[in-house]
């Protein structure tokens, strides 16, 4: 048998069309992961709000590739702090990594073109979300990022 090096990672800018028709294994791999899919949550993205903020330039999705396939994504929400509105921030609402591939820097290369983009964009900051526990929150304390806030979740009914 043969080894060979996989396909060179190469980060690039995407759309909502192109998550639909080329990312949705990946966005299915996701939810499953998610805790909220123990929560009775079901798979159906409001693919209509997610192209509205793209229409209104204020959504930026970056999509990784080896070679022709995608093997993650990062999409955030660019928007004016309510708080204070000279802080325009890049509010991270997906980022994900194929299981087979979260061990070759695919996660923090799309963190840092995710971050040059939003700068790019005016952005004055970022908040990534991270489930509790998990390789993710354990990668951000790493990279130095402060922990800003916790979340809580109640389910009603």
């Amino acid at each position: 048998m043969v080894e060979t090096e996989p396909a060179e990672l190469t980060i690039a800018h995407g759309s909502v069309a192109l998550i639909r028709e080329e990312a949705m294994h990946l966005l299915r791999e996701h939810f499953a992961e998610l805790e909220f899919a123990r929560q009775g949550f079901e798979f159906r993205p409001w693919w209509t709000a997610y192209q509205a903020i793209e229409d209104e330039g204020r959504l930026l999705v970056l999509t990784a590739h080896r070679g022709e396939t995608i093997v993650g994504y990062s999409v955030v929400v660019l928007q004016t702090c309510a708080h204070d509105c000279s802080q325009f921030l890049a509010r991270s609402d997906l980022l994900f990594v194929a299981r087979d591939q979260r061990h070759g820097g695919v996660a923090k290369a799309l963190m840092a073109a995710t971050e040059t983009a939003a700068k790019r964009d005016g952005c004055t900051g970022i908040t990534w979300h991270s489930k509790p526990g998990t390789q993710f929150e354990a990668v951000l304390d790493r990279m130095g990022y402060e922990k800003a806030e916790v979340v809580y979740f109640k389910r009603f009914g």
